[in-house]
């Protein structure tokens, strides 16, 4: 990645992390007019389904596959983002995957702290219950923390409908016994201990922290083994890879297929700048490959 591409997805990138000093209604307004389009890409089509009062995009490529559906819940902090602005990056995925794709609007923090996104997706797959497609779960940064935990705790009815993870640039731990959080200031391009502190704060109470839905590093190698494929993709650059291979290394320990793909001098979710970075088209298209694949790796 040239020194101009990075310095321009950092500052596009910036506004999806909710620093010491943001405020919920700015930070909000601000990930809104950097990733909110008017025309989506490759002519996908979106219309709106509501399931029990959660409203979702459904975006259908142009070709699709019938058997299987994404679910995707989106990053920003646990207090930002919305269908409205993350319509692009899901309208690439879907149609690099060839796989119809529901993307719910769910609830914020702080005015709606944990677990009220994880209910919301509970909505969502008991309202597709007698969906026969085979359902891949996604998500990225925060809402890859969320789908990842919905994935190993949600009941074992909704959580069987779940044949593939996808997580890109997940935060796992804001446990008081991070190995990072322990570290009291390191940053990279985009992200601090401070304002991963700043996320886990808004999000649920300190005694909710180490609880492994929050926190799902935390999680028993019992727990891991309701998870049956998982795809991580992630900057080398982060903070948080550390983290990412520790989660790897549990899912091996736990037998459960998976691939944690690392990005040479790559910044957090590098994937949702792809007008500045080139190789996050190749990014989402290994992505793809993964979803389409039917073998387990």
């Amino acid at each position: 990645m040239r020194g101009k591409d990075k310095r321009a997805a950092v500052k596009k990138l910036k506004s999806l992390v909710f620093t010491q000093k943001a405020e919920p209604i700015p930070f909000r307004n601000k990930i809104e007019s950097q990733f909110s389009v008017f025309f989506l890409p490759n002519n996908v089509e979106r219309t709106e389904k509501n399931y029990n009062s959660v409203v979702c995009d459904l975006l259908r490529p142009v070709a699709f596959a019938k058997e299987r559906l994404i679910i995707y819940i989106h990053g920003g902090s646990f207090v930002g983002g919305s269908r409205a602005s993350w319509r692009s990056f899901a309208s690439s995925l879907a149609h690099a995957s060839a796989t119809e794709l529901l993307l719910p609007e769910i609830r914020l923090a702080p005015e709606y702290p944990f677990p009220s996104a994880l209910d919301d997706i509970e909505v969502v797959f008991t309202a597709l219950s007698k969906d026969t497609r085979d359902i891949i779960l996604c998500g990225d940064g925060t809402g890859g923390t969320i789908a990842l935990s919905f994935a190993l705790f949600a009941k074992k009815t909704l959580r069987d409908k779940i044949k593939k993870l996808v997580l890109f640039s997940p935060f796992l731990d804001f446990s008081p016994d991070s190995a990072l959080l322990q570290i009291k200031k390191i940053s990279d391009a985009l992200i601090s201990t401070e304002s991963i502190r700043r996320m886990a704060d808004t999000y649920t109470y300190a005694s909710n922290l180490a609880n492994p839905m929050v926190s799902p590093l935390c999680a028993s190698e019992d727990d891991l083994k309701n998870l049956k494929q998982v795809y991580i993709q992630m900057g080398e650059d982060e903070i948080i890879l550390p983290d990412a291979r520790r989660f790897a290394t549990k899912l091996g320990y736990a037998a459960v297929p998976h691939i944690l793909d690392v990005w040479p001098g790559m910044i957090h979710f590098f994937q949702m700048a792809d007008d500045c970075i080139p190789e996050a088209h190749k990014a989402i298209e290994k992505v793809a490959a993964f979803i389409k694949s039917n073998e387990e790796s």
